[in-house]
């Protein structure tokens, strides 16, 4: 309902999109920006001593990756998907809605690092050129 009063719901496992045994899209594997790697499983090693891994749930992911791609002191960045219950979800897979953490599920090759492909690519924080406080 847009502009309703009733809350977003996530689908129940009845009414949700099939999921996939196998992820049938490739996410890339050097951060197009940073020269890291993009997959960077949280209990594999792969994260360097000294740093830490962490998910962060966001609307807009390609802008909010831009964002911490320029932190100072960040290894590497990635999009995805979580919170939902379609196993190995894509783009065209998602319902938005805020739930707990579950499985996480790396986005296309695409999506990852976007606005470096796309530097004119729609982001309201990155594209305008617009300063704000």
């Amino acid at each position: 309902m847009i502009f309703g009063t009733r809350k977003t719901e996530l689908p129940d496992a009845q009414s949700a999109l099939p999921g996939r045994a196998d992820r049938p899209f490739a996410v890339g594997t050097t951060h197009r920006v940073l020269g890291t790697p993009i997959e960077t499983p949280l209990d594999a090693g792969v994260v360097p001593d000294g740093f830490e891994a962490t998910v962060v749930g966001l609307g807009c992911f390609w802008g909010e990756e831009k964002t911490f791609w320029e932190v100072p002191g960040v290894w590497s960045t990635s999009v995805g998907y979580a919170g939902g219950i379609t196993p190995k979800a894509g783009y065209g897979r998602i319902t938005t809605a805020i739930s707990p953490l579950g499985e996480y599920y790396y986005a296309e090759e695409p999506h990852q690092q976007y606005l470096a492909k796309n530097p004119f690519g729609y982001c309201p924080l990155h594209a305008t050129g617009v300063s704000y406080a």
